[in-house]
């Protein structure tokens, strides 16, 4: 479903040149109607983003942060030419609205009368007609918004759907078996995800009510799921520690992906082999977390090393020296990242086994994991 957008047209020739005193009465662009409602930061990122692809030079004022206005959020835009003329103005939205107002100017004679009329050249209506015309195209092809779903926990699957026709339409639906979980996949807007990204958006429900909604896809949500049930099953003592490391690390390395299969096996049964251990009282917990990290930082070592031979054999990496080596810097310090994200992500499930549940969040295949 599209929102439908109330704008108008702009049929006017702006010089560009040198102005002459042109004085008008400054006339802001009608704000552009929002019909249904959206949330005010995704109208805002959309915004954003059609100022920053202006074919009229359009800019982001970076010297002005978002503040909030009641009821939305507002930022300050700016257009420059011939290094003398300039125009600031208020970008604003509103669940209801989007609107461009002045905010100040430069070199365009504004003046406001003692009767509060403003005066100002012709180019500021001219110019913020134009940039409401872009916004207003841009607003027309944005994602549908899902906000709707942080507000409805424990409400039926079959009441949300049927208030909000788009929630019976996922793009994805994964039923975890004997659990009563089904996660339910959207392309769209969440309130707690990015402005004006339309990525992927998991709605979970359990025994056909919903218990979550994030930004996220079906897999990472699986991820999750599998964490807090494998958490619930060591709480209750049908598992040790050491098995519900195994089968987290399983889910996880399936999940993510960054290792080759052989290398997954290999580190699976290094888990298992410390589980044993572990089991025998031959390590410590401690220990057993230890181990389990330096393991899996040397297989990826291994597979990184192996990687980048690889490359350099098949010529895909050719340029001066100086450059490779900054590349192989570059690469060492992501990789670095990486892998101390995914240590950081394992240590806190470990952790949680031993307080209470962990819950991952992120897009794609990169996930972060908190735990309470």
């Amino acid at each position: 479903m599209r929102a439908r957008f109330t704008a108008f047209a702009v049929g006017l020739t702006i010089a560009l040149g040198s102005l002459p005193s042109i004085a008008a009465t400054l006339k802001e662009p009608a704000p552009i109607s929002i019909n249904p409602q959206r949330h005010p930061l995704q109208l805002l990122g959309v915004a954003l983003e059609a100022v920053k692809s202006s074919k009229h030079d359009w800019k982001v004022d970076g010297s002005y942060g978002m503040t909030e206005v009641p009821g939305g959020y507002r930022m300050r835009v700016t257009k420059e030419w011939n290094n003398r003329h300039v125009i600031y103005a208020y970008l604003t939205t509103t669940p209801q609205s989007v609107s461009i107002t002045y905010a100040d100017s430069r070199e365009l004679d504004f003046k406001q009368g003692s009767n509060g009329e403003r005066k100002i050249h012709g180019s500021y209506n001219d110019f913020t007609k134009l940039l409401t015309n872009e916004i207003a195209a841009s607003l027309s092809t944005m994602c549908s918004d899902f906000s709707l779903l942080q507000g409805s926990k424990d409400t039926p699957y079959v009441a949300i759907s049927a208030s909000q026709p788009l929630a019976g339409m996922p793009r994805t639906t994964e039923q975890i078996p004997g659990t009563g979980f089904v996660i339910r996949e959207y392309t769209g807007f969440l309130a707690n995800g990015l402005p004006y990204n339309c990525g992927p958006v998991v709605a979970v429900f359990r025994d056909d009510k919903l218990t979550d909604a994030y930004g996220g896809t079906a897999a990472l949500a699986k991820l999750n799921i599998q964490g807090e049930l494998i958490s619930q099953r060591h709480a209750s003592g049908q598992i040790s520690y050491g098995q519900a490391a195994v089968e987290y690390k399983e889910a996880e390395l399936d999940f993510s992906q960054t290792l080759e299969s052989h290398r997954q096996k290999q580190l699976v049964t290094y888990y298992r082999l410390l589980a044993s251990r572990l089991a025998k009282k031959e390590i410590s917990v401690e220990e057993f977390d230890y181990l389990a990290i330096e393991k899996e930082a040397e297989i990826r070592d291994q597979q990184d090393a192996i990687q980048q031979k690889q490359m350099f054999e098949r010529g895909l990496i050719a340029a001066e020296q100086g450059k490779v080596m900054a590349m192989q810097d570059q690469a060492a310090a992501m990789q670095a990242q990486a892998r101390a994200q995914q240590q950081a992500n394992f240590q806190n499930f470990l952790r949680s086994l031993k307080t209470t549940t962990c819950r991952t969040v992120g897009y794609g295949n990169t996930a972060t994991t908190t735990c309470n």
